[in-house]
């Protein structure tokens, strides 16, 4: 988590391949970190600011975030009945923009 706060500080850090990479891992490790699990989800989500912006990044899709963010919500229903409606809006504004982009 360290080091997507750290990414998520200097996007231009994901221009370096082996930044972008490691961000990659990164969310890989933390996909599979929350992924069915409800404890885990809750504590990665008080990075859920850190988590949408990333999710904003023109290229989201290529290092895995999207994954971190559905994975956080899957069969979560604590986390999906709490989750604030800014949260909800961004989200939902992500997914029309991205329909925009790609027709």
């Amino acid at each position: 988590l360290d080091i997507v706060r750290a990414i998520h500080l200097d996007l231009d850090l994901l221009k370096i391949p082996a930044m972008f990479n490691l961000l990659k891992e990164s969310c890989a490790l933390m996909t599979w970190f929350v992924k069915n699990n409800v404890r885990n989800a809750s504590l990665i989500n008080t990075e859920s600011d850190v988590l949408l912006k990333l999710l904003a990044h023109p290229r989201a899709l290529d290092f895995g975030i999207d994954e971190v963010v559905a994975s956080l919500y899957y069969n979560n229903r604590n986390l999906c009945t709490q989750s604030s409606q800014k949260v909800e809006k961004k989200v939902m504004s992500l997914i029309c923009g991205g329909a925009q982009r790609f027709p």
